[in-house]
């Protein structure tokens, strides 16, 4: 239920209270140029994937947004953070640590790069923003696997393999980037996602639900 309530409070935001995506760049304060946000959410698992993948997207001419989140300590990034400077990369790189609001720049950016978690594909989708997928899991399985194969299938995004950040991330983020239909389907589905109200449709549901086993019985 909380997780229903989540996703339908990111699409109320998304819809009352951001603007389009280039006026909320003006509003955080971003260029308007291609913004990617790297972020694993809530988890302190794959620091050494993050690193990784924040040395591979420096390599590309973006604005580059970096969340920890609550759970990984933004200094724990500093040697890695350094070792880019020194290579002075067409990147700009910007370390926002565990913002308050999260989703004011998932929706000004245009390309999440995620581990796939509920929350941050739920909020990408009701703001309009494409994903790119790293699973840090290999269980097919798991409800990460099976959020991000939807994702695919619905044309909203990627997944790239963690073992192959080095050789796939740049390319994959660069033909997510590009692909201006993929940006017109995910605005499509969040337009039509932000007169839903989640949590009050699965109340239903269940209250439904019950009263048929109530009749039966």
């Amino acid at each position: 239920m909380l997780v229903v309530s989540m996703a339908k409070t990111s699409s109320e935001i998304r819809s009352q209270v951001y603007p389009d995506r280039s006026k909320q760049k003006r509003v955080v304060v971003l260029p308007d140029t291609a913004v990617v946000l790297l972020t694993f959410g809530g988890t302190a698992l794959g620091v050494g994937v993050l690193k990784r993948a924040i040395r591979t997207l420096s390599t590309l001419p973006v604005t580059l947004l970096v969340a920890t989140g609550p759970n990984i300590p933004i200094d724990s990034l500093d040697e890695t953070v350094e070792e880019i400077a020194r290579q002075m990369p067409p990147a700009t790189v910007r370390i926002l640590g565990c913002p308050d609001d999260i989703v004011q720049y998932i929706k000004a950016a245009d390309l999440v790069v995620c581990h796939g978690g509920h929350t941050t594909i739920m909020e990408a989708v009701s703001c309009g923003t494409r994903v790119l997928s790293i699973p840090l899991s290999v269980n097919r399985s798991s409800c990460g696997n099976k959020y991000r194969s939807r994702m695919s299938r619905l044309g909203l995004g990627d997944v790239v393999s963690a073992n192959e950040i080095e050789q796939t991330l740049a390319q994959a983020v660069q033909v997510l980037l590009a692909n201006s239909e993929l940006n017109r389907g995910a605005a499509r589905l969040a337009k039509g996602l932000s007169g839903k109200n989640g949590a009050k449709e699965l109340a239903e549901y269940i209250t439904n639900d019950l009263q048929l086993l109530a009749i039966g019985t």
